[in-house]
């Protein structure tokens, strides 16, 4: 939800050493006046990445949570465009999202956090105060992630989480390999489903149950579930 693609580092372990991982950051990180209209926007701008580093397929895409609804839509942008996609794997992302469920997880996130924000408060637009207290609770370096930058990135990921989720899905054209977290998170609720992204999805949904959280998924214990599964899904085994 970040932007952020840090958290696919891990993966670079169990793969081999000639396989590169490209990971595709929020434009909110270097511009934080980054606000997206529609989810196609951002997708344009993601195949635009893309191919700015691989101009032709077959393209091979991962995607975690909210990343995994763009990753779906990043892939149907390319076949659209008649390029190939040989593997598109799905970590444990929501195709239905209740925004309003959405804003009152973050609501309480920050009430655990020590911030009590009004219920009126437009979650996009937080204070001075409550950007200092989310830095605060980050573990990475603050001479990197100033205060404006983590405004960047919280309004970003709000804004990207809201309109990629609303967005009417096309039908990705292939196998889909979803990776399933089988512990629910503390507030009870799950994740994920490949039985809502059939409608989404003309192939074979072949589902890879990980033990772990949603939020723990690129962990090092879910990873070492996961690293090995997806290595041999690039090497073509099943």
């Amino acid at each position: 939800m970040s932007g952020m693609s840090w958290t696919y580092a891990g993966l670079a372990r169990f793969l081999p050493a000639d396989q590169p991982i490209y990971g595709l950051q929020s434009p909110a990180l270097t511009e934080p006046d980054y606000r997206p209209v529609t989810a196609a926007e951002i997708v344009r701008r993601y195949v635009t990445e893309i191919k700015a580093v691989q101009p032709e397929g077959p393209y091979r895409l991962l995607g975690w949570s909210v990343g995994g609804v763009l990753a779906h839509s990043v892939a149907i942008e390319l076949q659209a465009g008649r390029d190939r996609v040989d593997l598109l794997a799905i970590l444990d992302s929501a195709r239905d999202v209740d925004i309003a469920d959405f804003h009152a997880e973050i609501g309480n996130g920050f009430e655990a956090l020590g911030i009590a924000l009004p219920a009126e408060q437009d979650l996009a637009e937080l204070d001075e105060t409550a950007l200092a207290t989310l830095g605060e609770a980050l573990t990475w370096d603050s001479a990197v992630l100033t205060a404006e930058r983590i405004g960047g990135i919280y309004r970003g990921a709000l804004r990207t989480v809201e309109i990629a989720t609303a967005a009417e899905p096309g039908v990705f054209d292939g196998r889909v390999d979803y990776f399933r977290a089988t512990i629910p998170d503390p507030n009870g609720r799950g994740h994920g489903g490949a039985p809502a992204w059939e409608p989404h999805v003309s192939g074979v949904i072949e589902v890879h149950p990980i033990a772990s959280t949603h939020r723990a998924m690129t962990t090092h214990e879910p990873l070492a579930e996961l690293g090995p599964l997806l290595a041999a899904l690039l090497e073509g085994k099943e």
